[in-house]
């Protein structure tokens, strides 16, 4: 008798650990952001913000979740969703997080792309008497300035894009690296996550500088071709290789 009551206790005690295991929602959570991950780096962000969604509500303890579902759906096109988990994320995530300056960054981008722009209205302007017109110097001096600066960042703004897709590169070259059972060996999953974060942090900073640089390239040949005192000429190199800009104010 007490070998059969021992025998049932030690059964029913199985049964109670392995359903406490099976109800972990932390572990499914994480096998949902594992899911994330691999969509997200395969470039499905719909997929990826689905499932970054879906282990959130599974195990709300983790906000980082949030943060990567926001993230892909940001680069999925959806701004709207987007918005609303930066937002959650902001509310919800601890103090500390290094996520949470990124979250700022990219709500920023998304509110300022929303909104409309002002109508300006432009008020009518007097003829200023010949002798108290500007002289085209200034004008075409910081047209030349804008225009050289413009140039710059282009090429700043191109070197960060090209360091950005060549660190993308060598990413999904070790993300290939799998054992035989499909796994990736090549790196880990939050090593991989912090890099890709990295990359596409470099991407926008490159493609903001590179696009000031063509405002600003454009407002400087806008200044330098009304500027009224201004003579500039655009010289060939005899290599043919390159062109020299010069000006006389």
């Amino acid at each position: 008798m007490r070998r059969g009551l021992a025998a049932l206790i030690l059964l029913v005690l199985t049964w109670v650990s392995s359903v406490a295991q099976a109800a972990d929602p932390r572990e499914d959570a994480l096998a949902l952001s594992k899911q994330a991950l691999e969509a997200y780096l395969a470039g499905n962000f719909p997929q990826s913000a689905s499932l970054y969604s879906q282990a959130y509500r599974t195990w709300p303890g983790e906000p980082l979740y949030l943060y990567n579902a926001a993230r892909s759906a940001e680069r999925a096109g959806q701004g709207a969703e987007a918005e609303r988990m930066y937002q959650e994320y902001l509310d919800r995530a601890p103090p500390g997080q290094p996520e949470l300056a990124k979250a700022r960054f990219h709500l920023s981008e998304l509110r300022a792309a929303h909104k409309p722009p002002v109508p300006v209205r432009e008020m009518p302007r007097r003829p200023a008497p010949e002798d108290k017109q500007p002289h085209g110097s200034a004008r075409a001096t910081a047209g030349t300035v804008l225009l050289v600066a413009g140039g710059v960042a282009v090429i700043g703004g191109g070197i960060v894009l090209a360091m950005a897709a060549s660190d993308q590169s060598t990413l999904n070259g070790r993300l290939g690296l799998t054992d035989g059972a499909g796994h990736i060996t090549g790196i880990s999953q939050g090593e991989a996550a912090f890099q890709q974060n990295s990359i596409n942090s470099r991407e926008y900073a490159g493609w903001a500088v590179l696009g000031a640089g063509v405002v600003a390239g454009s407002v400087g040949a806008i200044l330098l071709a009304t500027a009224p005192a201004a003579h500039v000429g655009l010289t060939p190199w005899p290599s043919g290789r390159g062109a020299s800009l010069a000006g006389r104010f």
